[in-house]
């Protein structure tokens, strides 16, 4: 019987990897209560704040949707890509553009899908038909949008168009993916 830090922790009672559901408990209450002081602060401190949420809870979204894809997926799954190996030139068509025929060999490598980044995550659950309610795959797409768009090295131009309605829509996503993880899990 699992035993609970606390009222975050047991939120995600369906995730059997303990050290897992207590990071994610942990990070919950961690963005509840950033959430919940950034009112008493100014605009850009406030901003600050609710770009931390949206970081922190696309992390929690991210490891849910890891380990909901690893406990619903037992077969061996392939990347998209081919790799080729052993390429040699058969013919060359033109220079400019270079053409060639080639000929090598090709295979599917095994994906891994502990090293899938959110982008890949998110397709490889669209092509498992993982996705319930429709819809949710777009919502999730667009936080991983938005928590990539945070990164300061990738700003053009001041970015404080951060609000507590968009930290409330990203909370409604993310109740929206454990609802489904959940279901899935006991299904």
């Amino acid at each position: 019987m699992n035993t609970f830090q606390n009222k975050f922790e047991a939120r995600f009672y369906f995730i059997d990897d303990e050290t897992l559901r207590r990071n994610l408990g942990d990070t919950l209450e961690y963005v509840t209560e950033l959430t919940a002081i950034s009112e008493t602060y100014s605009s850009v401190v406030k901003t600050g704040f609710f770009k931390t949420v949206i970081v922190c809870t696309a992390s929690i979204i991210e490891a849910i949707l890891h380990f909901y894809l690893k406990k619903r997926i037992s077969r061996t799954i392939y990347k998209n890509d081919w790799k080729y190996t052993d390429i040699k030139t058969f013919k060359v068509i033109s220079t400019t553009p270079k053409k060639e025929i080639i000929m090598g060999y090709r295979e599917k490598e095994v994906l891994n899908i502990e090293e899938l980044i959110f982008n890949d995550l998110v397709k490889t659950l669209h092509s498992e038909n993982l996705w319930q309610p429709v819809g949710l795959e777009n919502k999730v797409d667009d936080l991983r949008k938005k928590r990539n768009k945070i990164h300061l090295m990738t700003l053009g131009s001041l970015d404080r168009a951060y609000s507590k309605e968009m930290v409330d829509e990203i909370f409604k996503t993310a109740r929206e993916v454990i609802l489904m993880v959940e279901a899935g899990l006991s299904n």
